[in-house]
């Protein structure tokens, strides 16, 4: 289940920015028609998350935390000291770098494949673009996957305004395990981040024929919610 759940959960991760700027530097800005999303980072700013999973089987939901600390930022992209905490094991941490589109390298980035990365455009409300990512799979493997968001439209939440995207996901590893599922989340007009985010997902795994038998398959449908504290 940890596997799965891990999967599942860095595929938010890049879009759960540590910014703040300030209203003259919105970076969700209209250019013409069309809206630019960007992300703008800022040294020794720190931005935690709330992160709640539930799963069949279970009586109460899993608890877990995710927080970011900019360590240092050269041009649009921020060093970020990211820690995932929860699950009954001790809390992780690894730098990354993101740029101002959400795309994560060096560190331990393949380990936090971001499905969620920006646009180079302006994209307009109802268009849509797609991206690639790797998520953690199974026995140290990947699963590689597509992504495609859509800028549904804007909504207002206690005066400030948010980008509301939509997201449908499709992942593989091999034959023996595939997911598919849909996102839908906040993005700060003002400063890029994520506000909130839901996650749904179906999980199928696909055990191999052993003495003769048929494959054995198990599907988990799973629903993560990330929360900015």
């Amino acid at each position: 289940m940890r596997i799965i759940t891990t999967a599942l959960l860095v595929g938010l991760m890049g879009s759960a920015v540590v910014v703040a700027p300030s209203m003259a530097e919105a970076q969700v800005s209209k250019k013409g028609t069309k809206y630019q999303l960007r992300m703008k980072w800022t040294k020794n700013l720190k931005m935690s998350y709330d992160i709640d999973v539930q799963a069949p089987g279970q009586s109460q939901s899993m608890k877990m935390g995710l927080s970011y600390l900019v360590k240092s930022v050269k041009g649009t992209t921020g060093s970020v000291l990211v820690t995932m905490s929860g699950m009954g094991e001790k809390p992780s941490s690894s730098t990354v770098s993101i740029d101002d589109r959400g795309r994560v390298s060096g560190g331990d980035s393949q380990s936090m494949g971001n499905f969620l990365e920006y646009p180079v455009n302006p994209i307009g409300v109802g268009e849509s673009w797609s991206t690639k990512g790797s998520l953690p799979g199974m026995t140290g493997g990947t699963m590689d996957g597509t992504a495609k968001h859509t800028l549904k439209g804007f909504k207002t939440i206690s005066g400030k305004q948010y980008a509301h995207i939509a997201s449908t996901i499709t992942t593989a590893s091999g034959t023996e395990l595939k997911g598919s599922g849909s996102s839908d989340s906040l993005i700060s007009m003002v400063d890029g981040h994520t506000l909130r985010s839901t996650m749904n997902m179906k999980m199928t795994f696909t055990m191999p024929a052993q003495n003769g038998g048929k494959p054995q398959s198990q599907t988990i449908n799973m629903v993560v919610k990330m929360t900015k504290k």
